[in-house]
């Protein structure tokens, strides 16, 4: 809730030799300046690109910066959606801003023959500097010097500071146009004829932007690199005005909330990602809500998770105003009438995170994954398809329970417990001893299992009074997809859907020495692992790394357990 918004200030080493921006005269923009991929020059070390190496003069700034959303900007939501060399186009677009330095991506571009773009691996790539987002070399470093804002002794316009680098100053850095790098997505970023980023555009049309009142006046007072915004709420309470009106009539209780823009630069809020919630209400002497008199409404843009549809569009643009009606029947237990407003700045990706289709991105392969005419990887639209699906009832519900990162799956016995259910029905006939176990999918959202990874090894036998298993009594059945190593087969697919069941029927020749019958489930969550890798390792292929296979051999064919046995008296 109090951490900050966009743009980054500080300064930072430069060893290399003067470029075009650093030669006496030399000019550069501002578009010039946000040219992307951003080239911070190979000959500069990449330590001095580090937001702790500018901290050694530059504390203030790195410790306002340290607190804000701009060194969060490459987190574990922006990751967790990536993957740079199997997907870098998308990767490419979200680290335009996220991540705007070249030394910050896995891959690297250069122009196809056909105009298209052609990527390959980076070998300047830096784990550590893409973790650190937007940091002071996003703004500062420019082939191989330190930019900068103007100096406030205006006789000074290029100096060389004791850290030992050259700088040269430039008045964009406190113009607006600098943060619309960012700010203002003005390609392909469209819904319902409105950017989605349009931050800049608002801006201008504004009052502050006729008046040149900048972006940096607000979010970076004082030059401090805070950039805060909708996240703080002391930064919304100073640009936003609420005035009340009572309007009750008869028999019935109202009142006017009228929220203004009466400070903010832009539309309250801009994005789509944040959403403010009205509610009003009334209260009997002990602060309790009444029934019936909760209303609620929305300031915000609200879009769905694809970005395909416009739910509503309510925000307020500078010096606007929503108004906010509230009435309903009096009671006698009315004691006080409560307007409150919440301001839930990451809505969206709540939302988002929250959604199977988070899930789905690693959890539903459709392109080039079938076999036998099904997909290999098909456990979102087995949910789909399910009571679950639609219900509503998603992954991170029974697989991250109160958002905890539990992730917990077929190698948790207690997890795997929990969804599936066990039935027993006596049916011995005669001379023979038999009975049927019924295995359902009474909790498991998609198929058990859903992967072709596991197996579930169902066993009935008999045992005598020492309990050794009965020769010619123990029978055997699998509940899983088996395919062959090279993915080329399928030998059976015995996967229970959800709420639906698997019966396996025990029938055999009854014996003197009998004293028990015993059901056992087990399951082997990495058999196809399991095989896999013994089947390497027997090929003696020189190019495979045998230390390792022998390892993940060990942990595959390990990690089976007991689900289930019961035990029956022949007798009984």
């Amino acid at each position: 809730m109090y951490s900050q918004m966009f743009l980054i200030l500080a300064f930072i080493l430069s060893l290399s030799p003067a470029s075009p921006l650093f030669a006496e005269g030399g000019e550069a923009g501002v578009n010039e300046h946000w040219k992307r991929p951003v080239n911070t020059c190979s000959s500069m070390p990449v330590e001095g690109l580090y937001p702790e190496f500018c901290a050694t003069c530059h504390r203030e700034q790195y410790e306002n910066w340290r607190e804000s959303l701009h060194s969060k900007s490459v987190g574990p939501g922006l990751i967790g959606q990536l993957s740079p060399i199997a997907d870098p186009q998308t990767a490419d677009s979200c680290y335009y801003c996220h991540a705007p330095l070249a030394i910050q991506s896995e891959v690297i571009t250069s122009e196809g023959g056909s105009g298209t773009k052609d990527y390959m691996p980076n070998k300047s790539f830096n784990e550590k500097l893409k973790s650190s987002g937007v940091s002071c070399s996003s703004c500062h470093v420019r082939d191989g010097g330190v930019v900068g804002p103007t100096s406030s002794n205006s006789d000074v316009q290029r100096t060389t500071v004791k850290a030992g680098h050259t700088s040269v100053q430039k008045g964009f850095f406190e113009e607006a146009e600098f943060c619309a790098a960012c700010h203002q997505l003005d390609e392909g970023f469209d819904l319902n004829g409105k950017l989605l980023v349009n931050t800049y555009n608002e801006w201008k049309e504004s009052k502050y932007g006729k008046t040149g009142i900048t972006c940096q006046n607000c979010h970076m007072p004082g030059r401090r690199h805070l950039f805060r915004g909708i996240h703080d709420p002391e930064m919304v309470k100073s640009g936003i005005t609420f005035e009340i009106e009572r309007a009750s009539t008869g028999n019935r209780v109202g009142a006017k909330l009228k929220i203004t823009n009466s400070g903010v630069g832009h539309y309250f809020p801009t994005y789509t990602t944040p959403l403010v919630v009205i509610k009003g209400f009334m209260t009997d002497a002990k602060g309790n809500v009444l029934r019936g008199t909760l209303k609620e409404a929305n300031v915000g843009r609200k879009v769905t998770l694809d970005l395909s549809k416009e739910i509503f569009d309510t925000r307020i643009p500078p010096h606007k105003s929503y108004e906010f009606d509230y009435a309903v029947k009096s009671t006698l237990k009315a004691e006080m009438l409560v307007f409150e407003v919440r301001v839930f700045p990451d809505e969206f990706y709540s939302r988002f995170f929250e959604s199977i289709e988070f899930c789905a991105a690693c959890h539903q392969l459709d392109e080039g994954f079938d076999l036998n005419g099904k997909l290999l990887v098909n456990t979102y639209n087995e949910w789909k398809e399910s009571k679950y699906g639609k219900t509503g009832i998603t992954c991170q519900n029974c697989h991250m329970p109160g958002r905890r990162h539990l992730f917990r799956g077929i190698h948790d016995p207690e997890m795997v417990k929990s969804g599936i259910t066990f039935e027993i029905e006596r049916a011995s006939t005669g001379n023979r001893v038999g009975a049927k176990l019924k295995i359902t999918n009474s909790g498991v959202g998609h198929y058990f299992p859903t992967y072709t990874t596991p197996l579930v090894v169902i066993k009935g036998f008999m045992t005598d009074a020492k309990g050794n298993v009965l020769r010619g009594t123990l029978k055997e059945a699998n509940v899983g997809r088996k395919v062959t190593l090279d993915l080329s087969k399928e030998i059976f697919d015995t996967r229970i859907p959800p709420h639906k069941s698997y019966e396996f029927d025990y029938a055999v020749k009854s014996t003197l020495k009998a004293e028990m019958l015993v059901f056992e489930v087990r399951v082997f969550p990495d058999e196809f692992y399991s095989r896999f890798f013994e089947s390497i390792i027997k090929g003696h292929d020189p190019a495979m790394k045998k230390a390792e296979l022998k390892e993940a051999f060990r942990n595959t064919s390990g990690s089976g357990y007991l689900l289930f046995k019961k035990e029956i008296p022949i007798n009984q």
